[in-house]
């Protein structure tokens, strides 16, 4: 069932919301010392020689910096919030959906999973590694080429020894070439159906497409999820 969740945490498990949290601490505490010099150095000065009305009036500004920058904290973090809630609202548009993308990480859902390449000539020969999250190759793809320059391939998830491999992350390595055997340059779009919605420790929205993740502006097209076309 599709999800969508908006937890935010950085590489230590903790969330940016308590890092905010414990720097505005900081800076409160910065703030309240601050206030204790100036009343301190008021109560203790010398009445026949009065504090400098100029120094006076800059310590003044200084504290009315603090203050504002505390409450400029206040309102960025509003606003942080408040994009990244948006972001997200944004892609719930993506759940449920087949989305497509540059991208060598294929996602395998219900023991299939399709992906297009493109040449930037027409090619001969197409041939594909398909490895697990270990980096072992598990299918070898080859497909002939009539002077083309899109190949669609649809995997049904069983290695070279007809073993059904469970769904997860794989990547696709390919090496396209000419009639001549010269390479050719080529570019990968996996596809998958979005199953959930984050946000990451930099509080970018990712889509979930399984366990591979992408960002929504990698999204090239979009479509009701369909497993049809021809499998190599």
């Amino acid at each position: 069932m599709a999800t969508a969740t908006a937890t935010t945490t950085n590489g230590n498990g903790t969330t940016a919301a308590a890092t905010v949290a414990q720097s505005r601490t900081k800076l409160n505490a910065n703030f309240d010392t601050f206030v204790k010099l100036l009343t301190t150095q008021l109560q203790y000065q010398d009445p026949l020689k009065p504090m400098d009305t100029n120094e006076f009036t800059n310590q003044l500004v200084m504290y009315s910096q603090v203050e504002q920058q505390l409450a400029g904290n206040d309102k960025l973090d509003q606003l942080i919030k408040l994009s990244q809630g948006q972001g997200a609202n944004a892609a719930l548009g993506y759940l449920g959906w087949e989305v497509s993308a540059q991208n060598s990480n294929l996602p395998l859902q219900g023991s299939a999973a399709r992906f297009r390449v493109t040449a930037d000539k027409p090619a001969a020969q197409v041939a594909i590694s398909i490895t697990d999250s270990s980096g072992k190759i598990v299918r070898g793809i080859t497909a002939a080429g009539n002077s083309q320059t899109e190949f669609n391939f649809t995997w049904d998830g069983k290695d070279n020894n007809g073993n059904q491999l469970s769904d997860g992350a794989y990547k696709v390595t390919l090496t396209v070439s000419d009639a001549s055997g010269a390479k050719i340059n080529a570019q990968t779009f996996t596809s998958g159906v979005v199953t959930g919605i984050n946000v990451d420790s930099s509080g970018n929205t990712v889509l979930e497409m399984g366990s591979v993740k992408i960002a929504p502006a990698d999204v090239r097209s979009v479509r009701a999820p369909s497993i049809s076309e021809t499998t190599s």
